[in-house]
């Protein structure tokens, strides 16, 4: 393999056949790509209104969930109190 004489020219030729080969990429790739398709009408937009609500409806979910949480580990507890009364 023989190296070149001017090593900052080729270099800079090799530099520009990439940059130039990305512009053209990045120039041509927007009328390939479908930006408008089928998915584009599925997109349903959330209104602020309706995001609320549905964080309320959430968060009311949670808050009876932990709630029955709870019940059942006061009840376990209860249960192993009665035990340990019982045994001794």
């Amino acid at each position: 393999m023989r190296v070149p004489k001017d090593q900052g020219l080729t270099l800079t030729i090799f530099m520009s056949i990439g940059i130039f080969a990305v512009l053209l990429f990045w120039i041509f790739l927007p009328m390939t790509v479908d930006l408008h398709g089928d998915d584009h009408d599925r997109v349903k937009v959330l209104k602020p209104e309706e995001a609320v609500l549905q964080a309320e409806a959430i968060l009311m979910q949670a808050e009876k969930s932990l709630a029955e949480i709870e019940k059942k580990r006061e009840e376990e507890g209860k249960g192993g109190a009665d035990k340990e009364g019982k045994a001794k």
